[in-house]
């Protein structure tokens, strides 16, 4: 007789359409998030964070008289 797997050894993952339905009910929810964040008039996080980075490269490659501080060669006192 072949022993069948006990209750402990069975796998833990939930069915597909459980997984489905849960990663669909994620996504409404964290949609939901983001327009209530919208709403309360929160800045989007990927466009600050490419606005970041723009800034950042402008004022690190600006030419040395026009703010391009972080290219300076010389030390001011």
């Amino acid at each position: 007789m072949i022993p069948s797997p006990s209750f402990a050894m069975a796998s833990t993952a939930p069915a597909p359409s459980s997984r489905a339905a849960r990663r669909d009910a994620d996504r409404a929810r964290k949609r939901a998030a983001r327009q209530a964040q919208r709403d309360a008039g929160a800045p989007d996080p990927r466009q600050l964070d490419a606005a970041l980075v723009d800034a950042l490269r402008e004022a690190i490659l600006a030419p040395s008289g026009q703010g391009g501080a972080m290219l300076s060669n010389s030390v001011e006192h």
